[in-house]
């Protein structure tokens, strides 16, 4: 239990990164001078605490100018920058390598809502990066090679990200809850951030696993009755926590029941809304519906964004598959979701299907036995290859 005093906001961003487990740290003044940072920095850039109290530019060097030039926009605009796949040069041991973050800057304001300085969270996704490269490369040298590449990275990646992350959420519960008694929106706005980007990680990292399961016959269903009206409710909420860029609506879905693994098939939803935030624009809509076909209850996701071409359906939900244009260069994915999308529905005997075509948007929906409420359901399990 936490004990009860207060504390400065600088403080709740200063425990928050020396409790993660991947790299953070604070940059203050015009310079942006490194204040604090965590260990997960100092071995993520290969440097000691000696980079405390030297400007960010100095540490990363003129090769790292993009990463250096967003910190700055944040600084000076108050505008959060995110950068996806972010290539970073950095000198370890002695070698120049290029390594790969998810970045995440966040201004600070201070007294008198002035911004002080910049905070900023960072994932290494070298690994995933490089496997990517490696399966691309497989797929045309060696094809039956690669799901055993990426079985292997995946599962060992996916577990060491797991336990940490855990803990990072544990503390961000504990301090939110402090924030609220406290009545500091400053504090819960910035905590429910960060909890929005763990609640995302955590997200990943359970695709990533149930992609391992699948690939080794692993993955297990738990069928029974259950409310889709409420499973919905439940999902939508939290995606207009971590999607607030969106407006995501449910429509006739209300007394809907089906038979199947309510945590798998709300995998199946998260990951569609997901994708559909990916690809369409800013301030639209994301429209969830239900409707009864004979003994079946059909569920889909429906969004307006850029579509897809009839060519890219077609491989669409094969793995680590990804739509290359001009409008998906900038999104980030690993070509998993959809993937594991259609497998969860193989193991529950139905099919994704697709309505798009470019520039109209895309419509994504399956079906699942229709059920009925009753006072005791029986559930069933079920495992391996179906």
């Amino acid at each position: 239990m936490l004990q009860d005093y207060p504390i400065s906001p600088l403080e709740v961003v200063s425990t928050m990164i020396q409790a993660a487990p991947f790299p953070g740290y604070f940059c203050s003044g015009h310079n942006l001078v490194i204040t604090f940072a965590n260990e997960a920095t100092f071995k993520a850039w290969g440097k000691d605490d000696t980079i405390i109290g030297l400007p960010l530019a100095q540490v990363f060097s003129n090769n790292n100018q993009a990463a250096i030039e967003a910190a700055i926009n944040t600084y000076t605009t108050g505008i959060p920058s995110h950068a996806q796949k972010e290539p970073l040069k950095l000198e370890k041991e002695g070698l120049v390598k290029t390594y790969y973050f998810d970045t995440s800057y966040q201004p600070f304001y201070g007294d008198g809502g002035k911004i002080t300085g910049i905070f900023c969270w960072a994932n290494d996704v070298t690994a995933l990066v490089t496997l990517q490269m490696e399966l691309q490369t497989l797929e045309q040298t060696h094809p039956n090679a690669t799901d055993v590449k990426a079985l292997d990275v995946i599962t060992i990646a996916s577990h060491e990200f797991k336990t940490p992350l855990t803990t990072v959420k544990s503390y961000i519960q504990l301090l939110l809850e402090r924030a609220q008694k406290e009545d500091d929106n400053f504090k819960i706005n910035a905590l429910t951030r960060v909890e929005r980007q763990a609640n995302i990680m955590s997200t990943l990292i359970e695709n990533l696993l149930n992609d391992a399961r699948i690939s080794d016959g692993k993955l297990t269903l738990t069928k029974n009755e259950f409310n889709v009206h409420e499973l919905l409710i439940e999902i939508i909420e939290d995606a207009r926590l971590n999607f607030q860029t969106h407006e995501i609506i449910m429509n006739e879905c209300e007394n809907a029941f089906v038979y199947a693994d309510r945590n798998k098939i709300a995998q199946v939803l998260g990951n569609l809304i997901n994708n559909a935030v990916k690809y369409s624009p800013k301030g639209s809509v994301i429209i969830i519906g239900c409707k009864s076909i004979d003994e079946n209850l059909e569920i889909s996701v429906s969004d307006s964004g850029i579509g897809i071409s009839t060519k890219d359906q077609e491989d669409l939900f094969k793995r680590f598959y990804r739509v290359v244009n001009q409008q998906t260069k900038n999104v980030s994915g690993f070509g998993i979701g959809l993937y594991l999308t259609a497998e969860i529905l193989r193991y529950h005997d139905s099919t994704i299907q697709v309505k798009s075509e470019p520039g109209h948007g895309s419509k994504f929906y399956f079906s699942l036995p229709a059920g009925f409420k009753k006072s005791s359901t029986p559930s069933e399990t079920y495992s391996g290859n179906n």
